[in-house]
């Protein structure tokens, strides 16, 4: 038999984006009500973000990217 585990969700509520900016790969962070995108700048490894249904409401917040 062959068991394949996946995760489902995880919570970084009590992480900074620092502490995970040398490996994440994917950042799923929409509906949070998000202004800002703090410490993305130094995740240098993410290559997918999904974060519809936030309040960036500048073009230069993805500047950090």
């Amino acid at each position: 038999m062959v068991y394949e585990d996946r995760i489902a969700n995880v919570d970084y509520s009590y992480t900074t984006a620092e502490a995970v900016g040398d490996t994440l790969e994917e950042l799923w962070i929409s509906y949070n009500q998000i202004e800002k995108l703090k410490g993305i700048g130094g995740m240098k490894k993410l290559k997918v973000l999904y974060m519809s249904n936030n309040l960036v409401k500048e073009w230069v917040e993805f500047q950090k990217l």
